[in-house]
């Protein structure tokens, strides 16, 4: 469990971030702009998942997200 709130905490760094620069930066971007903000909502939710949902399919949208992120 420890390992799934570690990976929870990554995912939701990584919107926070995602978030942080869509107010400073990328809110008026026509393209990128809404891009950063799906960013924001799904790390959101595969986060909740990570913690509240015992499967392998949250593991698998964590590292999904992580690499399309990058």
């Amino acid at each position: 469990m420890q390992m799934r709130i570690l990976a929870a905490v990554g995912v939701l760094v990584s919107a926070g971030v995602h978030l942080y620069l869509w107010f400073d930066v990328f809110r008026d971007a026509h393209v990128v702009g809404p891009a950063f903000l799906l960013n924001v909502a799904g790390g959101l939710v595969i986060a909740v998942l990570l913690v509240r949902w015992r499967h392998w399919v949250p593991l698998v949208l964590a590292v999904g997200f992580g690499v399309s992120t990058l």
